[in-house]
């Protein structure tokens, strides 16, 4: 897995509080589902990464902190400004039951019975995910958006598409 396969839900704030709490600063969108959450990403912008564990989510005076169960995360994220709190597609997936476009990378592109790419990566336009495929026979990049008109069914190994005539001749 690499950092872009990572699905942002905030950033800490650059110091622990007297308590040892960090302050998450959420994603436009942060859902209390993600307090379910306890296996997270911590990014700094080095693209150093840590897999840290939550033991509690904490609402206080309005903000959210964090409580970590590794204590020594004050050592390394106290020089850090900017430490992206990030989750892996499955684990937000499971915890919130909302399906993320980072669960098709990878995925077979199928049309008309035949696999025509891949799924390279995704990005939301505010109305819909956009799918960007890598086709298998030129190794040109079309975009689909994933609606009902093109996409008939997704897994997470295998998206089916129709009528995509026009947009594979782009």
């Amino acid at each position: 897995m690499q950092i872009k396969d990572l699905i942002r839900i905030g950033r800490l704030g650059s110091y622990a509080d007297k308590d040892g709490l960090f302050r998450l600063i959420s994603e436009d969108g942060f859902q209390p589902d993600y307090w379910d959450l306890k296996d997270i990403f911590l990014v700094f912008p080095d693209n150093r990464v840590y897999y840290v564990t939550v033991n509690n989510w904490i609402r206080k005076n309005g903000k959210l902190f964090l409580d970590f169960v590794e204590k020594e995360i004050p050592d390394f994220v106290e020089d850090s400004k900017k430490t992206d709190v990030m989750v892996d597609p499955q684990t937000f997936h499971l915890a919130t039951g909302e399906e993320t476009e980072k669960l098709f990378y990878g995925a077979e592109v199928v049309f008309n019975d035949a696999v025509i790419g891949i799924v390279d990566d995704s990005f939301n336009n505010s109305q819909y995910e956009i799918f960007q495929i890598i086709l298998k026979d030129n190794g040109k990049e079309v975009m689909i958006p994933d609606v009902d008109q093109f996409v008939v069914s997704k897994t997470d190994s295998v998206v089916v598409v129709q009528n995509v005539e026009d947009l594979l001749e782009l």
